[in-house]
């Protein structure tokens, strides 16, 4: 079966967008394939050690906050989201 020609793919050898930079996450590229991250950190947190160690609750205020929560805060946010 042959794709028809207005649906072929084709390069436009152009950057398709800019690499976008955030405060909030910041990844590492293996060195064979830039499209799996070595390393992924989250407000400077090891991604896998918080999938590891934290509750929703916790990752979802680093999002908001930019820091862990205290015990007191991840209590108030685990009832709100009741």
């Amino acid at each position: 079966m042959t794709t028809p020609k207005h649906q072929q793919v084709r390069s436009r050898n152009e950057k398709f967008a800019e690499k976008t930079a955030t405060r909030i996450w910041s990844e590492q590229a293996t060195e064979d394939n830039p499209y799996i991250a070595e390393s992924a950190l989250c407000h400077g947190y090891d991604l896998f050690e918080l999938v590891d160690q934290c509750s929703f609750v916790q990752v979802l205020y680093l999002l908001y906050r930019g820091e862990l929560p205290s015990k007191d805060q991840e209590k108030l946010l685990e009832s709100l989201m009741i």
